[in-house]
């Protein structure tokens, strides 16, 4: 739903009702948003790094573990982390990483897909005689 107020009531075993005040309800339903999402490339270089930055949700607030880099576009798979930059990627590689990130509620945003592509194979030298 929606905002609204919860009226509380406590009953005893006489049926006898006492009012206890009420509380306000708040629903939070939307994701969080983020202004980048970025450090992948379409080039080959030795390492690369991803990260995001601009974290910004307006109801419930930042999740202890917000962010997530994976390489399936699948929220499910995900291993959220409280950094939010991606270690540098060392190994060999020619991968496609996800971003999502997700508020204290766990609603979750996509961000978007980087391509990481890293070269650690030596160039090879056959000399000429």
């Amino acid at each position: 739903t929606t905002n609204g107020y919860s009226h509380n009531y406590v009953k005893d075993a006489m049926s006898n009702y006492v009012y206890l005040g009420y509380s306000r309800v708040m629903v939070d339903s939307t994701g969080p948003t983020s202004t980048a999402y970025g450090g992948g490339t379409d080039i080959w270089l030795n390492y690369q790094s991803l990260y995001i930055s601009g974290y910004s949700d307006a109801h419930s607030g930042e999740h202890a573990t917000s962010y997530c880099f994976t390489t399936t576009q699948n929220p499910s798979s995900c291993s959220w982390q409280q950094n939010s930059t991606l270690p540098p990627v060392t190994t060999q590689t020619n991968a496609t990483y996800h971003a999502y990130i997700r508020d204290a509620l766990g609603n979750t945003t996509y961000l978007g897909s980087q391509n990481v592509m890293v070269d650690k194979t030596l160039p090879s030298y056959v000399k000429k005689v």
